[in-house]
């Protein structure tokens, strides 16, 4: 018992460090990621390694990205089930502590998560659209291009909704290009399988 709730104090202020610090943590993997496609750019790095690796790596990178968009997701589906089950479920209610525990630290990690999907499908894109022979758009690379908008109003409506708390329509367009963002995704490996 006292084990479990060190651990829990330990996730508590490394959850809250990260929560505290998420504008300058998204700042840093933003410059990273654009520092290292720019540096790829200059050097012409790629072309040494060969194109099954950088396939290779490059879907990785997407398998990576597409999880850590399932962790930001599990916030809205965990804190939609807590809302509507804490009224009928009696294991919601007998739990009702360990469940405002996991919310909390889902929604300190909810911007986390977003950032390094962002990173990682910008990644993914960039690797992918340099092995392109002559930058062909094949049904594939416009599938990803469409996920890719997706998220990128996902995102521009995350930092609406951080600017601008208090207004709602912020949030129910987060979670409509949300929706549409893993509707890409899902589109996306249907055609490349």
């Amino acid at each position: 018992m006292i084990s479990r709730l060190n651990l829990k104090d330990h996730i508590d202020k490394i959850t809250k460090w990260i929560d505290q610090r998420s504008l300058s943590i998204s700042i840093m993997i933003g410059l990273a990621t654009l520092l290292w496609m720019f540096a790829n750019m200059y050097y012409n790095d790629l072309a040494a390694v060969g194109n099954r690796v950088i396939k290779q790596t490059a879907k990785g990178l997407g398998v990576v990205g597409f999880w850590c968009a399932v962790a930001a997701f599990a916030y809205y589906g965990c804190r939609e089930a807590y809302v509507y089950g804490r009224k009928k479920s009696t294991f919601i209610k007998q739990h009702q502590s360990w469940f405002s525990f996991t919310l909390l630290v889902l929604r300190r990690m909810h911007i986390w998560f977003g950032v390094l999907v962002f990173a990682f499908i910008i990644d993914h894109g960039y690797l992918m659209w340099s092995v392109e022979k002559n930058g062909a758009l094949n049904l594939p690379m416009q599938t990803g291009f469409i996920a890719a908008a997706f998220l990128g109003v996902l995102a521009l409506l995350g930092i609406c909704i951080r600017r601008y708390p208090a207004a709602t329509k912020f949030r129910f367009a987060h979670r409509f290009f949300a929706f549409l963002f893993f509707a890409g995704c899902l589109i996306h490996l249907v055609v490349i399988k």
